[in-house]
């Protein structure tokens, strides 16, 4: 009798499934360079209120000034115009970028990026060289999204491990150097023009950020090794829970083997795009008005009071502020081996991560929100909010790596959630409107607002901890009366491994591995003929 594996369904028809046979070494190289690709080149957008002092100084849009009056009101809305159209257009084109990622396979989207990066800085070098104001606008535009596209791409080399349980490394790593990229213009500031000018600052940036770039697409993955990737995930899945429902809802037929507009649709993404899109918008506006919100908490504090916070000779609000400063660029670092141990630690159980999650949010913005007269409290929720923001898309990243999500579906999946993301933050101005002309400056009722739709976030990891931990158990003791394994006399110690063939949904034979007493699959190497 023939022993015919249950094969998960590829990118595109008579596309076998070859195995998995990405090196170490390609899989660090890929990483290390998407990683200093983020950084270098993504200073631009991240760490643009370092680099507008710059621009001043270089003469950016100085003739909108009288002469001798550089830096006049003309010429900071002309670049704070530059920095708006450039989140506008990372948020517009994050979509088609992930489209094309899928479509064309992250290999040749990093070569597509390194062109954009090429056009981006060359726009930036022409502008300073020329005096061409108008050049620093699309310059500044091309570059947010091409830093914007190696987030992406980044993220994506998590698929490069062969354990797939091993994705939040990636997830971690990226998020920190999200967060540090900022550091590049704090460089540029300080070397330029004492010790350079700008424009070969941004020769230096552009090389740099440009090798990083096409060395990643020499040893990324294509599109046909993505397919490769997806398969033997999915392969694994199938074979260590072979009663998985999210397995069982694949289109293992191949009749649609491309499922990502059909997962947008289920309750397992629509809640964690909300869930998300909620607990971003409050990220975004207690930083966007973390200084005022501070002004009005020390309005009324007693400095005596709180001696751990108010340093000496400075005034209470200003050290605060120096703390939140000083924390946004040590916190991602500092917090990158807990956010890593977490994650790995609760690598399987997503409704015990953004369940954590959700209660550091909470507990955030019930400091936030009811703290409002007292340093202290907004000091502790400072604290927490550094922990909570690169665990967040920590979490997110690797939730979108995990089954029933493939690679391959990746882009659009993640351009979305960012798209949602984006609409959320419009929420920022018109509750800033709301308290400086109706609660004469307070933020209480704008962040009861947030707070009160924290509370109802909480659905996404109670739905998670309802449909697939309560089927955790049963589907180990399922397993384990569908093996033979205890039964036999073998020891389970034994270096030999021993088979079983186990039923597939579709009443078809795999051939998997047993190692050990725990049943559990180390690899399903090859597909078998008895």
């Amino acid at each position: 009798m023939a022993v015919e594996a249950t094969a998960p369904p590829v990118c595109r028809p008579g596309h076998a499934d070859a195995g998995f046979d990405i090196t170490w070494r390609r899989t660090v190289l890929a990483i290390v360079s998407n990683w200093i690709c983020l950084i270098v080149g993504g200073g631009s957008l991240f760490g643009y209120n370092a680099l507008r002092p710059v621009l001043i100084a270089d003469g950016a849009y100085e003739e909108l000034c009288e002469p001798g009056n550089s830096g006049c009101p003309e010429q900071r809305l002309a670049l704070n115009l530059c920095e708006v159209a450039s989140f506008v257009c990372v948020n517009v084109t994050i979509l088609p970028l992930g489209m094309l990622m899928d479509r064309l396979g992250p290999r040749l989207a990093c070569f597509f990026n390194t062109l954009l990066y090429a056009v981006g800085f060359s726009l930036l070098i022409l502008a300073t060289r020329l005096k061409a104001s108008s050049f620093y606008m699309w310059g500044l535009v091309v570059v947010a999204c091409s830093a914007n596209f190696s987030f992406l791409t980044a993220v994506a080399t998590a698929k490069m491990f062969r354990d797939e349980s091993k994705t939040y490394f990636i997830s971690a790593g990226t998020a920190l150097a999200y967060e540090v990229a900022p550091i590049m213009m704090y460089i540029l500031q300080v070397v330029v023009p004492s010790y350079m000018t700008l424009e070969t600052g941004f020769i230096i940036i552009a090389t740099l950020t440009c090798l990083c770039a096409a060395t990643v697409g020499l040893f990324h993955l294509s599109h046909e090794e993505a397919c490769r990737v997806d398969a033997y995930h999915e392969r694994k899945r199938l074979a260590a829970s072979p009663n998985d429902r999210w397995i069982e809802k694949r289109a293992l037929s191949g009749e649609n083997p491309d499922r990502a507009w059909a997962h947008m649709t289920h309750p397992r993404y629509v809640l964690m795009v909300l869930f998300m899109c909620i607990v971003n918008s409050k990220n975004q506006f207690y930083v966007a008005t973390f200084a005022d919100q501070i002004d009005y908490a020390a309005a009324g504090h007693v400095p005596s009071s709180s001696p751990g916070i108010v340093a000496e000779g400075w005034d209470a609000r200003v050290s605060v502020n120096r703390w939140f400063d000083i924390g946004t660029f040590v916190a991602p670092v500092v917090t990158l081996p807990f956010i890593i141990s977490f994650l790995g630690y609760h690598s399987d159980r997503f409704d015990l991560v953004f369940g954590y999650l959700w209660g550091m949010t909470i507990t955030h913005a019930v400091l936030n929100t009811f703290g409002k007269r007292s340093l202290e409290a907004q000091f502790v929720a400072m604290v927490i909010f550094f922990a909570l923001r690169p665990l967040k898309w920590s979490a997110c990243c690797d939730y979108l790596h995990h089954q029933p999500y493939r690679l391959g579906e990746y882009g659009r999946l993640y351009g979305v959630l960012s798209l949602v993301c984006a609409a959320g933050a419009m929420c920022l101005y018109p509750l800033s409107w709301m308290a400086y002309n109706w609660f004469d400056g307070s933020f209480y009722t704008p962040n009861l607002i947030l707070t009160a739709l924290e509370v109802i976030v909480v659905g996404f990891p109670v739905y998670l901890h309802a449909t697939e931990h309560s089927s955790i158990s049963s589907l180990s003791s399922t397993w384990s009366s569908m093996t033979s394994f205890w039964s036999s006399s073998l020891s389970p110690w034994g270096k030999k491994s021993r088979h079983c063939a186990v039923k597939s949904l579709f009443d078809k034979e795999v051939k998997v591995p047993l190692l050990g007493f725990r049943n559990e699959t180390k690899e399903l190497k090859r597909v078998v003929a008895a």
